[in-house]
């Protein structure tokens, strides 16, 4: 009798385990929905608040994402890519291929990092390239949008639990922005070709960030990074006509920017305009967006000014991304 009651308890032993074992292991898991309100890629807003100016989401754009606690649909999977399904403000990001893609909650807090554009992230390394030969397509009204696509690496990290509704991503900008708006002056259509901006310091180049909740770890080239950004305005060639300007961006790695010239091929003499004010060469801040204004360097009022060699009180306005 003791013999069967023992192996009765055995048996409901084993089946009170395989239950508890079913209820701790679902059949089915919640996915991770994220949205973002900061956008990237082609596009600045255009209106800026304080010192802020946005960049815009375009519908379908691709981010990465990683976590190293949450489930991914197989063991060899380390990262999701998602999609922006808005083209402005707050950002739905949807998987843009099956459900089984798709980041599931795991247990406790999760730690995500994100990175755009997709395919950058390694963990929470995000690497990239700012490229040393920039070609500028016009947007509108002589205004020719900086690389975004190209250059505009941004990162994201936050922590969650599975009781979110949905993790915001606050994207930070990984690359300094100079914004040129030129023209000739009062006299004379001008033709620009080539634009190149130097330095004495790498301004492109290969370089990592560990994506970090504080400050992002940014490593910078050392032998392989270039002192020279070439710029080229539409098929090669622009006019500018008198009185008229031409706003062109120029994207370069994050960090602090000094010692810069920028020459400009007007017709067939080229123009050398140093980036300085009344006290030497201006230093732009590393990921941010810098404007300078030097409105008839291009033409000949830039001679009699004395402004082709230095601009003395030149108009420079700093603005975060």
């Amino acid at each position: 009798m003791k013999k069967v009651l023992g192996l009765l308890f055995i048996a409901a032993a084993l089946s009170v385990s395989c239950e508890r074992q079913d209820i701790q292991v679902p059949s089915h898991r919640e996915a991770v929905q994220f949205s973002t309100s900061v956008g990237t890629k082609t596009s600045y807003q255009g209106t800026v608040t304080g010192d802020k100016e946005a960049i815009l989401w375009n519908d379908g754009e691709l981010f990465t994402v990683s976590c190293a606690q949450a489930v991914f649909s197989s063991d060899d999977k380390k990262t999701a890519d998602y999609k922006v399904t808005a083209p402005e403000g707050v950002a739905t990001a949807v998987n843009p291929n099956t459900p089984d893609d798709e980041i599931q909650w795991g247990e406790g807090s999760h730690t995500f990092y994100a990175a755009y554009p997709a395919g950058k992230l390694d963990g929470n390394t995000l690497s990239g390239t700012i490229a040393n030969t920039q070609n500028l397509t016009e947007g509108s009204d002589g205004v020719y949008p900086p690389l975004l696509s190209r250059n505009g690496y941004m990162v994201a990290t936050a922590t969650a639990s599975p009781s979110a509704s949905k993790v915001n991503l606050a994207f930070k900008p990984m690359f300094t922005t100079l914004e040129f708006i030129v023209g000739p002056g009062s006299s004379e259509n001008v033709e620009v070709s080539d634009i190149t901006v130097k330095s004495n310091n790498a301004l492109a180049g290969t370089f990592s960030v560990a994506i970090a909740e504080s400050d992002p770890q940014i490593t910078l080239p050392t032998t392989d990074g270039s002192n020279i950004i070439s710029v080229k305005l539409g098929s090669g060639s622009v006019t500018v006509e008198k009185n008229k300007t031409i706003t062109f961006s120029v994207v370069a790695l994050p960090k602090d920017l000094t010692n810069i010239d920028v020459q400009f091929k007007v017709g067939t003499k080229t123009i050398t305009l140093p980036l300085k004010n009344s006290e030497g060469y201006i230093t732009f801040a590393a990921r941010k967006k810098s404007i300078i204004r030097a409105l008839t360097v291009l033409g000949p009022e830039a001679e009699n000014l004395g402004i082709t060699t230095v601009i003395t009180d030149q108009d420079v306005d700093e603005y975060n991304i």
